[in-house]
């Protein structure tokens, strides 16, 4: 009787695995979508986000609020959206770029989190 049990328990043990490889591999593929978009609060990052979110989550409840609405001691400010960031030497050579940082920070990110994609 008790090796039918551990069978069976082991059976449930095996598909737990695989549920949870299938999840992590989609969150992961979730993820790898969603990093390299450059968002802030306001924006077109933010939207794209957002459907993205919500093929995730068909329920999912997205809102504009116009700019300058007051949401307790805050107003919602003017919508901006950056489309190219740099820094660039006396050569002209870009020091720093912007989209080579936001793949860095979520590298940063994982890593401090002990999360190694």
């Amino acid at each position: 009787m008790s090796a039918i049990i551990r069978v069976e328990k082991y059976a449930l043990m095996q598909d737990r695995r695989i549920k949870v490889g299938i999840e992590g591999r989609n969150m992961y593929e979730l993820a790898k979508e969603l990093f390299p978009i450059c968002r802030s609060i306001t924006g077109e990052g933010v939207r794209e986000t957002f459907q993205i979110l919500k093929r995730q989550e068909e329920d999912l409840k997205v809102f504009e609020i116009p700019t300058g609405i007051p949401i307790f001691d805050w107003k919602v400010p003017k919508e901006w959206n950056i489309r190219d960031a740099y820094i660039e030497n006396e050569s002209g050579e870009k020091i720093v770029d912007l989209k080579k940082i936001i793949s860095m920070c979520w590298v940063i990110q994982f890593l401090s989190i002990g999360i190694f994609l």
